[in-house]
């Protein structure tokens, strides 16, 4: 009883000191798949190979002033799985916490998070995992320098302060790194920098430099507009990474655009082709989405992926019909199949996979 009493006293604190307080579970499973030569049926534990978790937690209690977020991926060891064990972390994907001060102008931040500020055109992506909506984030989707561009902290620890500006923004921080790698510098942390400002109220710009390692250079700049033609949003933008080390010089042009034909048909895509270490990589996305009614949405997603033009039998191509379930705000159940076919041009090998995602935001 004194336990309970306790709880109930400590949420009745949280709930008088902070304005908002918000929780969000995903959950998701393969109901079959062949995807990597292995056949699965009714896996529970996860469908995204790359991370081994079966499921997202996300808590934020913040009110005008500050707060806090937690990002927990539980994990579960089955017999027979060698899958990451990530407790060394604490199983936290992203911790951090953030004060504003100077009247609401000035934003401090401190943990482990990820942010692109860039706009991803992944408002049709719903509970998806990012390989089958987004399989690259902005930026040389070959390279080693500036990959994933937009993303200032890259997962690391890092500081952070935003500058709100009457008509943009900057940011600047510092993001634990081995800067000088093996070397026995003192410097423990490289550098970040961020700008935006809006050329209109249809059209902004926005500048990315990273040095987070010594003698190692990321930049990019990103331009976004609304305002071309009615219901269609569009970005562009340029990304280059050097290094005096082999690594050398490397690029990317990135084009996105969502098209919203009507209130229940919207198109989108997303091209980048990308040079690194003389080797170009092309990647295309297309996906359709379509509202059957207020609960229900229809999407198909196609992907084209080729790493290394130069290279036959690089390509690999995903097909993705789904379906979105929503009985309630904040709840939705994500189904379809994931079909894959990779060698191309002569595609040599294929997959068929039935994930299910389940979704819950309170």
């Amino acid at each position: 009883m004194k336990k309970i009493i306790s709880t109930a006293a400590a949420v009745l604190a949280f709930s008088m000191a902070f304005a908002d307080v918000s929780v969000e579970f995903t959950q998701a499973g393969y109901l079959s798949s062949d995807r990597g030569g292995n056949s699965v049926k009714l896996d529970v534990n996860g469908y995204d190979d790359a991370k081994k978790v079966t499921g997202c937690v996300v808590t934020e209690i913040s009110n005008e002033f500050a707060g806090v977020v937690f990002d927990l991926d539980p994990y579960i060891k089955d017999v027979g799985r060698d899958y990451v064990d990530n407790a060394s972390n604490g199983m936290f994907d992203q911790y951090y916490g953030w004060v504003n001060f100077m009247g609401g102008k000035a934003k401090l931040q401190s943990g482990v998070w990820t942010s692109r500020s860039v706009n991803r055109m992944k408002k049709d992506a719903g509970s998806w995992e990012n390989p089958e909506y987004e399989k690259f984030k902005p930026g040389v989707i070959n390279g080693s320098i500036a990959e994933d561009v937009t993303n200032l902290t890259e997962g690391n620890l890092s500081t952070q302060i935003t500058y709100s500006l009457d008509n943009g923004y900057a940011k600047a921080a510092i993001v634990s790194s081995e800067y000088y790698g093996s070397s026995t510098s003192s410097l423990m942390s490289g550098f970040a920098l961020e700008g935006g400002f809006n050329i209109n109220e249809d059209t902004n710009v926005k500048v990315y430099f990273k040095n987070l390692k010594d003698q190692e250079i990321a930049f990019a700049v990103f331009g976004e507009s609304t305002g071309l033609k009615e219901g269609l949003d569009l970005v562009a933008g340029f990304t280059a990474g050097n290094a005096k080390t082999e690594s050398g010089f490397e690029y990317a042009l990135d084009v996105r655009a969502r098209y919203e034909l009507n209130d229940k048909l919207a198109f989108t895509t997303m091209n980048n082709i990308s040079s690194a270490n003389e080797d170009y990589a092309l990647w295309d996305m297309l996906s359709v989405a379509y509202k059957l009614s207020d609960k229900t949405k229809l999407t198909v997603t196609g992907e084209w992926y080729y790493r290394d033009l130069s290279v036959e039998k690089a390509g690999a191509l995903s097909i993705i019909p789904g379906i979105t379930y929503s009985p309630c705000d904040g709840a939705d159940i994500t189904t379809g199949l994931i079909l894959e076919t990779t060698g191309w041009k002569k595609p040599s090998t294929s997959s068929i996979s039935i994930p299910v995602v389940l979704h819950v935001a309170l």
